[in-house]
């Protein structure tokens, strides 16, 4: 039974309630995506959601002709996140202008690294204030539908595995590992498809660890899950007079309740795989369950969940993307000790996720951190700040560029908030970029996905009036190395240096499959073979001839 088939049965909009193992389904209806081939790249996204709207503008301080205006506009926010003021903010490598917040002292140092990249004036078209619309604009990131009940990297994922919502055909739909994981109490929207969930879902890694203790080992390797939670897929409803009608949807159902008992053995070999390279996995294992609670392994629930995530990528679980999230980021009062809090757990979390990689597997990561909204430039009379639009976003990992893209925002003169009329323009950073940029470039430089694909998922940043892609979004140098591009050898041109006037020869550079080549004369003409590795030239008479070539891919 599919997804919409079971949709016409109950109605478009149906929240279903927790079931089991945390499972969260919402049905609603969606427009097909028929979408190409997905890119083949074992290369792996994080992705960290910080719930509530964090303050960019205090994480990231602008320190420069910006700032005594920032001062005036936030003295209680800037004065008690630091007694010293910007002095108390952290001084980031080769960068005066910008100051990092006091908790960030590990994104700090990987920033020194080159390890992160900061990205000013994030925002989507058609910004929203509420929580629940920016939420789903930034997560959903279509132009097509940004109403839909399916996020970016869930159309993505169906495109790979399209028959993973097909539960008529299961288990034999689900592929040998999960498609995504989430830790959470409900299944974000990030990871829903227009079929349905693309992911496991997690409550919290304890979740974890009783499914790692519910299954069995034997000497031979062979892995069994033993728990009983749930209902046999074709177990019969007890009698009544719908049964009958209700059997194959309680039937589709149940079906998601097995998706992480069929997984349990694939994530608990992971994890065992990944004591051949992770330090204190075993102790971490224990920790996460509750015997032996250190806070040097096991701080906050986001530390615990991103270190777990790491020991998975270690053992060589070729799950590709994964997403996690931090409440609480909705700071309208009291936001100096609420955020410093916040970002501190934050920061030990990448902190140890980035120490638990193994060295093999760093290059294969990519985390980026984002948030449904900015915060206002000005506090409010609660010490806090109200919901705003353009913010800061970053990434991190080994294969990002290092640095800040984007300029420092523009901060307005505090004469500009005593006029009404000019209150709310005054009080909100001007977009730099969108998150469809962001998505656009991990989709094509990290997951090598077809434009075409990218724009059935994205849409475009111009489109005409039948929703026809005019202009695709940018691609944005976040990628220090993609795996989606041909490292190129420099072009040799190999031939005759010395020639007889009106004489013709031959040129050749290295031939790489799928190159375009464009040859360029000065004394003589190119007689045949523009546009390959071969040339044929005739060279005039007394002159100095030259002969370039241009090798793309």
């Amino acid at each position: 039974m599919l997804r919409r088939e079971f949709v016409k049965g109950v109605g478009a909009g149906v929240i279903l309630p927790n079931f089991v193992h945390g499972f969260d389904l919402k049905l609603d209806t969606a427009p097909e995506t028929a979408l190409a081939a997905v890119g083949n790249t074992d290369h792996i996204l994080v992705v960290i959601q910080l719930e509530g709207g964090n303050d960019g503008l205090n994480t990231l301080l602008p320190v420069d002709e910006n700032y005594n205006k920032l001062v005036q506009l936030r003295p209680n926010i800037i004065g008690q996140t630091s007694g010293q003021q910007k002095n108390g903010y952290l001084q980031l490598k080769n960068r005066n202008d910008v100051r990092l917040h006091p908790a960030l002292t590990g994104v700090k140092n990987l920033y020194d690294n080159g390890l992160v990249q900061f990205i000013n004036g994030v925002s989507v078209g058609g910004h929203s204030s509420s929580h629940p619309t920016a939420t789903r604009l930034i997560l959903n990131a279509s132009t097509k539908d940004l109403t839909g009940n399916y996020g970016w990297l869930g159309e993505l994922l169906e495109a790979k595995f399209p028959d993973y919502t097909d539960f008529s055909k299961f288990p034999s739909n689900l592929p040998d590992f999960p498609a995504s994981i989430e830790f959470g109490n409900y299944s974000s929207l990030l990871l829903q498809s227009s079929s349905g969930p693309m992911n496991v879902l997690l409550n919290d890694a304890t979740h974890f660890c009783k499914l790692y203790w519910q299954t069995q080992v034997d000497a031979q390797g062979n892995c069994t899950y033993t728990g009983t939670n749930s209902c046999d897929i074709n177990e019969a409803i007890p009698n009544h007079p719908d049964a009958t009608i209700a059997q194959n949807k309680i039937q589709y159902l149940r079906s998601f309740g097995k998706v992480t008992e069929k997984y349990a053995c694939v994530l608990r070999k992971a994890y065992d795989n990944a004591k051949k390279n992770s330090v204190g996995s075993e102790k971490f294992l224990e920790a996460i369950c509750g015997y032996a609670y250190n806070e040097n392994d096991a701080k906050n629930q986001l530390d615990i969940q991103l270190k777990t995530i790491a020991y998975w990528i270690n053992g060589g679980l070729p799950t590709q993307v994964y997403q996690v999230r931090q409440d609480g980021y909705d700071t309208h009062g009291g936001q100096a000790s609420n955020q410093h809090y916040l970002l501190q757990n934050l920061n030990f979390g990448i902190g140890k996720f980035m120490e638990a990689l193994a060295p093999e597997k760093r290059d294969k990561v990519i985390c980026i951190v984002v948030t449904e909204f900015a915060r206002t430039i000005k506090e409010n009379g609660s010490y806090g700040t109200d919901h705003g639009t353009a913010n800061m976003m970053f990434a991190f990992g080994y294969n990002v560029n290092g640095g800040v893209l984007g300029s420092n925002p523009t901060i307005p003169d505090p004469s500009e908030f005593l006029n009404p009329r000019n209150f709310d323009n005054a009080n909100n950073i001007v977009p730099q970029y969108d998150f469809r940029s962001v998505y656009q470039t991990l989709l094509k430089n990290w997951f090598c996905v077809d434009q075409s694909t990218i724009r059935n998922i994205l849409g475009g940043k111009k489109e005409d009036d039948r929703g026809n892609v005019l202009e695709d979004w940018d691609t944005l140098p976040i990628i220090k190395q993609s795996p989606c591009c041909t490292q190129l050898p420099d072009p040799v041109i190999s031939g005759n240096q010395q020639v007889c006037p009106d004489g013709s020869y031959a040129y050749s550079t290295q031939a790489v499959s799928g190159a375009q080549y464009v040859w360029d004369v000065d004394g003589g003409v190119i007689l045949s073979g523009q546009g390959t590795a071969n040339v044929q030239v005739k060279w005039n008479k007394g002159v100095q001839g030259k002969l370039n070539v241009k090798v793309t891919k």
